[in-house]
């Protein structure tokens, strides 16, 4: 089962501005039918546990009814808060957690839960999200893992699209058609049953 990172978040707040323009509707559209896709075609889907993700891949698990093909990435800076939507996951055996040791700083302790989580990867696929979408995408290159933009809903992934659309193993993938955006990222990854798009179902 490959392992194929989704790095996705909300822009949020003040920090947010620097990532304008983005759409949080599309950033959930494309997160849900990515997460099916990769879930359906037998990926093992792999995140950091964002608060604002997790209840999407919470959503799409539960719909597919998957057993721990979900591996979430958690920093032990973060004990006693990680959200419920989080905890269901592995609660309900969807997933498991892989906690990676604390650090002396918040971003410390997520510098080194991100080289963890970049271990064996196949691919990852970024949508919106700010600073810490820059930071993986980084992190991608340097692993020389396959990375997939979404642009269409903005944010941090846009601003990637700008400076490194063209760059070898990167794939970007514009517009608002996300059940065919996923269909593409699973065609690619070469996972069994790729979904068709349904046109019906477009953003």
């Amino acid at each position: 089962m490959p392992r194929v990172l989704l790095s996705a978040s909300f822009p949020q707040e003040e920090r947010g501005v620097l990532f304008e323009p983005y759409d949080g509707a599309h950033i959930a559209d494309a997160c849900v039918h990515i997460a099916r896709a990769l879930l359906r075609g037998g990926a093992t889907l792999v995140f950091g546990a964002h608060p604002t993700i997790s209840p999407l891949i919470l959503a799409v698990a539960g719909e597919l009814n998957v057993s721990r093909s979900v591996v979430i990435y958690q920093s032990e800076w973060f004990t006693g808060s990680v959200p419920d939507d989080t905890l269901r996951l592995v609660e309900r055996d969807y997933g498991t957690i892989h906690w990676t040791p604390a650090r002396g700083s918040r971003e410390a302790s997520l510098g080194l839960m991100r080289h963890h989580m970049f271990k064996d990867l196949r691919a990852a696929v970024f949508v919106g999200g700010m600073e810490g979408i820059v930071e993986e995408f980084r992190l991608a290159r340097e692993a020389r893992v396959e990375a997939f933009l979404v642009t269409g809903p903005g944010g941090a992934t846009r601003h990637l699209d700008e400076a490194d659309a063209g760059m070898p193993g990167v794939r970007v993938l514009d517009g608002a058609k996300y059940p065919s955006i996923a269909a593409q990222v699973a065609t690619a990854l070469a996972l069994r049953a790729a979904p068709d798009a349904d046109p019906d179902v477009d953003a």
